[in-house]
This record gives C-alpha cells, sequence and structure tokens, in this order.
C-alpha cells in the first residue's frame, strides 16, 4: 500500500494580492459556479492552500461545524464541495474523493494545467521567489470541548494574555533556524554541524485547552512537539551563521510530584517511577506509561490503554516482567499518599494544566531575557550555553506550588 504524505485543508489561510483575487474572478466565470460570493471564498482558500503547500491537500467534505477562529470566512461544506467538483471537471485538480465509511478524507493536489495558471499571474510563495505572503489568521488559543473538537469561546483578559505571548514567543524563535539532524544522514553542513531537516516556520505554535474550559489541559506545542526523542537529541538552533546545540531539561516525575505537592507539601523523594515488583525492577518506561495513562483515564479499559501503549512489531521490544494487576498494585502501593487522585480523567486535566501554567511562567521569563527554547510537554529544548540559566528559572519558578496547584483548591 501507497502512503501519500499530505497537509490538511487549513479554512483560514489568504493571502493579500490583486492577481490572486482576479484568478479567483476569472475561475468563477469559467468553472460556471453559480454563487459567486461564497464559492469566490472557498476558491481563494483552496488556491491559497495549493500554492503554499508542497504536498497534497487533505479535507473532508461532509457536513462539519467549523468554529469562526479556524473559518473566519465561513466557508461552507457545500460551497466547497462545488468547488472542488468544477476545479475537477475542468481537470485543475486531481481529486480522490474520501469515504466515511472507510473514514478517508478526500485527496486533492494541482495539475499542470492549474500551475500554468498560476504561472501565468506570477502566483507562488515569497520563499520560493514570488510575491505571495502567506496570512495564517492563525489563532494560537485553542479551546476543545471533551470530544476533542476545536469551539468557538470569547476572549477574556487571561486569553488575550496567553494570545500575545504565544505572538512574541513565535517572533523570537522565527529568528533562529531549527533543524535535527534525522538518523546522522548528511545534509547541509553549518558550523560543523550536518543538518538534513528544517523544522516548519509557519506560524503554528499553539496553546490548546480542552473539557471546553481554560483550566484544563493547556499544553503549548509546535512543529517540533510530535519530534521523537531519538530526532529531539539532534535539534539545533541557527543564527547569524553559528550553530548551536541543544540540550533537554525536564522537571522529573512533574506530574507525580505535582500531586505529591498537593497533597503533603512536598515532592516525591527519589525517581517515581522506579518500582519492583517480585523483587523484579521494572524497566521504568512501563511504570512512567502507567501511572501517565492513569492520571488521564478511568479504571474501565485502562489495562487495554495500557497495552495498546506499548511499541509492537519490533524485534527489539522490551518485555514487561510481571502482570498489568501486579504492576498497578506495585504502583498504589508505592503511591499510596497519592492514590486517590488517579483513574480520574478529571484531575489529569488539571495536572495537565497545572504543569503546562508553570512552563507557561518559565518561557514567559526566558523570552523577557530573549533565550529560545522548545518546550516538550513538561521539558525545554535549549542551547547548551543557556542551559546553567534556564535550570535555574525551572527551579525559582517551580518552587512557587501555590499558583498553579490553585485550581484543586478553588
Amino acid at each position: 500500500m501507497t502512503l501519500i504524505a499530505f497537509n490538511m485543508l487549513v479554512y483560514s489561510y489568504t493571502a493579500e494580492s490583486e492577481a490572486l483575487d482576479q484568478l479567483v474572478q476569472e475561475l468563477c466565470v469559467e468553472l460556471k459556479l453559480s454563487r459567486p460570493k461564497k464559492h469566490k471564498l472557498a476558491l481563494k482558500a483552496v488556491l491559497v492552500n495549493l500554492i503554499f503547500n508542497r504536498t497534497p491537500i487533505g479535507l473532508y467534505r461532509a457536513k462539519q461545524v467549523q468554529p469562526s477562529r479556524k473559518n473566519p470566512d465561513y466557508i461552507g461544506q457545500k460551497a466547497l464541495r462545488a468547488v472542488l467538483d468544477a476545479l475537477a471537471r475542468e481537470n485543475y485538480i486531481k481529486q480522490t474523493v474520501g469515504s466515511r465509511v472507510d473514514k478517508k478524507c478526500t485527496i486533492i493536489s494541482g495539475t499542470k494545467f492549474l500551475t500554468t495558471r498560476f504561472k501565468e499571474n506570477n502566483l507562488k510563495d515569497i520563499q520560493a521567489g514570488g510575491s505571495l505572503v502567506l496570512d495564517t489568521r492563525f489563532d494560537p488559543v485553542v479551546l476543545k470541548n471533551k470530544a476533542g473538537d476545536e469551539i468557538s469561546y470569547k476572549d477574556t483578559a487571561y486569553t488575550n494574555e496567553v494570545r500575545d505571548f504565544l505572538q512574541e514567543y513565535e517572533q523570537l524563535l522565527q529568528e533562529y533556524q531549527i533543524d535535527y539532524n534525522l538518523y546522522g544522514i548528511p545534509g547541509t553542513e553549518k558550523n560543523g554541524i550536518e543538518n538534513d531537516t528544517d523544522i516548519p516556520q509557519i506560524a503554528l505554535i499553539r496553546r490548546t485547552y480542552n473539557w471546553g474550559s481554560f483550566q484544563m489541559g493547556g499544553r503549548i506545542s509546535g512543529p517540533w512537539s510530535n519530534l521523537t526523542k531519538q530526532q529531539r537529541n539532534t535539534l539545533c538552533f541557527y543564527k547569524d551563521g553559528v550553530t548551536s546545540r541543544t540540550v533537554e531539561i525536564d522537571m522529573p516525575c512533574s506530574s507525580v510530584n505535582l500531586l505529591y505537592r498537593l497533597q503533603t507539601g512536598y515532592a516525591y523523594d527519589g525517581d517515581a517511577y522506579q518500582v519492583r515488583v517480585n523483587g523484579i525492577q521494572i524497566p521504568r518506561m512501563f511504570s512512567k506509561r502507567y501511572m501517565n495513562i492513569a492520571l488521564n483515564s478511568s479504571p474501565r479499559g485502562l489495562a487495554g490503554a495500557f497495552r495498546d501503549s506499548l511499541p509492537k512489531g519490533t524485534k527489539d521490544a522490551i518485555r514487561m516482567p510481571c502482570t498489568v494487576s501486579e504492576l498497578k498494585e506495585a504502583l498504589l502501593q508505592m503511591h499510596s499518599p497519592i492514590r486517590n487522585y488517579l483513574f480520574k480523567p478529571e484531575i489529569g486535566m488539571l495536572i495537565q494544566w497545572s504543569e503546562s501554567e508553570l512552563v507557561y511562567l518559565v518561557l514567559k521569563k526566558l523570552l523577557a531575557l530573549k533565550i529560545p527554547a522548545l518546550s516538550v510537554y513538561d521539558s525545554f529544548i535549549v542551547r547548551e550555553q543557556d542551559a546553567e540559566l534556564v535550570q535555574e528559572v525551572l527551579n525559582t519558578t517551580a518552587k512557587d506550588t501555590e499558583l498553579y496547584l490553585s485550581n484543586f483548591k478553588s
């Protein structure tokens, strides 16, 4: 089976260009689109996505509601389908229609005929030598409901403050080229370090809250968030001809320690994930994974969720030397002071908010110092020369536990 790399259609993408608006007008007439006002908006969004993406575009044709912050032009699915079918009919795009039954999205890509029209109108990404500048109209503050769907919300002083910070934070990071050397494949040499992959520089840093509340979740993520540990170990910052290697600084056992501070006033004494069962030391990856799931799941189905989370299909996979039940009992006995907080997803969301708020406070201090940092859950990837200062900032901020534990006491 051939896997196709694609990016999902972004409804908010646009670009200010008389030439682009002229092409949209011409195509509306040529394609005989009957609702010019609605069809122009959908057509422009599709064209801008095709211009600025080097891969095909994925989308869902079925009826769905997009929050206004993701869809500021209120592009309807009916208008979008009409535009796609008209473009495909005139051979401007290749369209592979998805299936709701198989849960496959529709994939579109531009043809040589569309590329010709772009060239005739000098419509090219500025990074590719053209004059078009992408306006993402991207809102970095995201609120989701319990089903995981993005929803609309009214701004408050808090959301405006977070948004202002995220935009300033992104501006600082955009002063650097951020690369990683995947699997040691030779790439472009910069100051003696080989790099083969760039982290995208488009505005994609966001803070996502969950369960319809700005006091649930709240993790800050960016294009680097899904990198593996191996890939993160090769990240570097490049600026003004100098490449800076990085180190990752984390908050040890942060979720468990937050609960201990809440319950006892102190962090756990030692490694919260080092546990023995029947006299055998359990590999840390299993106990850490189980505790993370226990903080975000109800007891029902937790064992299955734990098993499903383990890596499969590799000959080097580590086997757990005990049953899931035995691991559960050992961890509950080890962490008896906080066991009443486990297996309650609402507590997990509050803990996630507490961690994310602490990360937010640390990043605010680093931004004021003009120190670039990439946050990954409860850790920070920073330049080697900044590591000592970042650790000091983290330690100082973490001491003020009352602020980020206030949710539990309200």
